[in-house]
């Protein structure tokens, strides 16, 4: 089995609909059922995936997905992000594939003792993706990458973080890498609060430098 996995600028043809194939899976499922059958894994990147049309909802098959995942022990990077290529002479934009996360499946993640490099598109506003990978405590976490410019921070969110990069087993480097914590101006109580909180997180980053 391999120890590096990349797919890289690929399109998925739709699934054949004869007899013969009629039992095929979706692409997440057999992927999820590969994953299972490896147990030396150690990198995982997947870009510019692209369904091409009539294809099956291609994000049947997700929780599955995440759930073999989570359970590689020996995983230690994941890569899942969309990019958009250009097409014809008028240069269109195709939008890759997105993988659509939940908060039980943030949990899943963060509760990979092996995994130290995240990266995946988006935590948006009201997703509760940031608090749900940070309260398992990944330890050996050390850089979150979230392609989309800002991650959205609730006052759960917040209060997750501050908790996670304040517990002396926490061995983040790189959590702000290409995007910034954008606050939601309705979960904090007043301007005053929101300083405070801001401050102690810079109080805390000060004591791990």
């Amino acid at each position: 089995t391999v120890e590096k996995i990349t797919l890289f600028h690929c399109d998925i043809p739709p699934q054949q609909t004869t007899a013969k194939d009629a039992e095929q899976r979706d692409c997440l499922e057999v992927w999820a059922n590969a994953l299972r059958q490896n147990s030396r894994i150690r990198h995982l990147q997947m870009h510019m995936l692209f369904f091409q049309e009539h294809h099956q909802d291609p994000l049947e098959g997700m929780d599955e997905f995440v759930d073999a995942l989570s359970t590689r022990s020996t995983l230690e990077q994941i890569s899942l992000v969309r990019c958009d290529r250009s097409i014809g002479s008028r240069v269109r934009q195709i939008s890759g594939f997105e993988f659509e996360w939940k908060a039980c499946h943030m949990r899943k993640l963060g509760g990979m003792g092996s995994l130290r490099y995240l990266a995946i598109d988006r935590m948006g506003h009201g997703s509760g993706l940031l608090q749900a990978l940070l309260a398992p405590r990944p330890y050996n976490l050390r850089e979150l990458n979230v392609r989309h410019p800002t991650i959205a921070v609730s006052a759960s969110d917040f209060r997750e973080l501050l908790g996670f990069l304040s517990d002396p087993n926490c061995q983040i480097r790189d959590l702000t890498h290409g995007f910034s914590l954008e606050f939601d101006n309705n979960a904090f109580d007043n301007m005053i609060l929101m300083n405070q909180r801001c401050q102690s997180l810079i109080n805390v980053a000060k004591d791990k430098n």
